[in-house]
Formats: structure tokens, C-alpha cells, sequence
């Protein structure tokens, strides 16, 4: 107990951290599961940004924790002091892939554990975890646009990185069954068709074709052009036969229509009176 106040003086009175770290581990040789001796020196450690020494801290405070959610905390704070803070890939990597082991998967950890294998271009261990998020996230109920996201970025790393362009293709296909418009997709797809292997040439044309039958529209008429007829000055319907051709005129191949009541009768000619007659 004296030490413990000893500690708080030191550190809160006189601004002595060095003085208050000591006394602190002396605390810890005394017990080595003292949680209160513990968290007084993660919280000086952070303070003075010694992160090598805090981890080593949080490392013996999950040795002896015993709630799981604790337990959870103190290991992602070490994944992430050691990607954030020290710059050490490698030990954050271990540090997540330990939290995966322990805690089962959750965003988060898969999210950095995919920058992580993305920074270090390990493509092989990327690609399976982003095969893990797409998983999760089709658990989890996740939007169509988020597994699509995902999936694209599957997508483009077996384009670009690991070579197998089949496989892509077919990861480009679900990715517009989930988002139809997604530009990326619909962008590396049209680059496929002009690779230099036919078989990926026809495997991206099986399934772009498809979706621009889709997209195209069911007539050639303009919306204009459907809403309103075409007014023309030089031609007229015909009277008879309603066909179109020059002012009026019939137009070839015009039948004209005879009246229910048969032919009409030719008039007579007016007869002239003689010339006498009209004197």
C-alpha cells in the first residue's frame, strides 16, 4: 500500500515519471499479478511513447486476465501497437493472426490482416482472407454493394497479381450479379477482351454480352420519336390507300377503293345547241 501511494505521488505531485516507474515495478517483482501495478505502468509507458515496453506491459496483463473481452482488447492494442507505432509488419501480422485464433473472425481483424498480407505482397495469404470477408460478410447480412467491394478486390488481385485471370473472370461475373453497374468490374471485363488468350477473350465476352443485351432497348425509336410522329412538308398520305408518297399522289401499287354500291356512272356529256338556236 505504501508504494502504491509512493506511485501516485510521484507521478501526479512531483512529475517524476521515472521515479514512479520504478516504484511501479518494484510493485510487480513484489507480485507478478498485480493488475493495478500493471495498468499504472501501461498508462506511464503510453504517456512517454515507450511502445516496446508497453507491449511487453499488455502482454503480461493478458496473461492474467480472465474475461474474454479483456482479453479480446489487450490483443488487438498489441496487433495494432505493433503496426502503428513500432512499424513492425511481421510481429502485427502474428499479433492479428493471433486474435483470429483466440477470438474467432471479426472485420476489423480480417481488415487489417488484409492490409497487412497487401503491404507485404503476400498474395496468396491476401486472397484467402479476403475469401474469409466475403464469408463473413454474407453471415452477417452485409449490403449487396459491400460483398460486391470485396469481391471485386479478389477479382483484381488474380488479374494483376496472381495470374489466374479464369478465376477472375468468374469473380468479375458475381460481382455484377451483385452490383449490374459496377464500373470496375465492367472496365477490367472490357480489357479482358482484348487478351492476348482466346479462351479469356470469350470467357469475358460470355459474360459481358449478356448484360448489354440486357441494357439495350427493346426499339431503335428514339423516346422523341415515340412520343410525338414526324411531320414531313413534301409528302402526304394517300387519299385512297393511306400509303405515303408525293402531294397527293397515289403511289405505286395504290388500288382505289370502289364504293359499296358498285361504279359510279360516267355523266353524259352536256348536249351543245345548235348555233342557230342560241342566235
Amino acid at each position: 500500500m505504501l508504494l502504491v501511494r509512493l506511485g501516485t505521488l510521484l507521478e501526479e505531485s512531483l512529475g517524476d515519471i521515472e521515479g514512479a516507474i520504478a516504484v511501479h515495478d518494484e510493485r510487480l517483482e513484489n507480485d507478478a499479478a498485480d493488475v493495478d501495478a500493471m495498468m499504472a505502468l501501461e498508462r506511464l509507458y503510453e504517456r512517454t511513447e515507450r511502445w516496446q515496453k508497453l507491449v511487453q506491459i499488455l502482454k503480461a496483463r493478458d496473461g492474467v486476465a480472465t474475461d474474454e473481452d479483456s482479453r479480446r482488447e489487450i490483443a488487438k492494442r498489441i496487433a495494432k501497437l505493433y503496426e502503428e507505432k513500432l512499424d513492425d509488419r511481421e510481429n502485427a501480422i502474428i499479433a492479428w493472426n493471433d486474435v483470429l485464433a483466440s477470438f474467432g473472425q471479426d472485420r476489423e481483424t480480417l481488415a487489417a490482416l488484409a492490409r497487412l498480407y497487401e503491404g507485404a505482397e503476400r498474395w496468396s495469404d491476401l486472397l484467402e482472407t479476403l475469401g474469409a470477408e466475403q464469408d463473413l460478410l454474407s453471415q452477417q447480412g452485409a449490403s449487396a454493394g459491400e460483398r460486391a467491394e470485396s469481391r471485386f478486390h479478389a477479382a483484381e488481385l488474380m488479374r494483376t497479381r496472381t495470374n489466374e485471370r479464369d478465376r477472375a473472370i468468374e469473380a468479375y461475373a458475381e460481382v455484377l450479379d451483385l452490383d449490374p453497374a459496377h464500373i470496375g468490374a465492367i472496365a477490367a471485363l472490357e480489357a479482358l477482351l482484348t487478351a492476348p488468350a482466346a479462351s479469356e477473350r470469350i470467357a469475358a465476352a460470355t459474360v459481358l454480352v449478356p448484360r448489354y443485351e440486357g441494357r439495350a432497348p427493346t426499339t431503335s425509336c428514339s423516346p422523341r420519336s415515340r412520343s410525338r410522329p414526324r411531320r414531313t412538308t413534301n409528302s402526304r398520305s394517300c387519299g385512297r390507300c393511306g400509303a405515303r408518297g408525293g402531294r397527293g399522289r397515289r403511289t405505286a401499287g395504290c388500288v382505289p377503293r370502289l364504293p359499296a354500291h358498285g361504279p359510279r356512272r360516267a355523266r353524259r356529256p352536256a348536249r351543245r345547241r345548235p348555233a342557230a338556236d342560241a342566235a
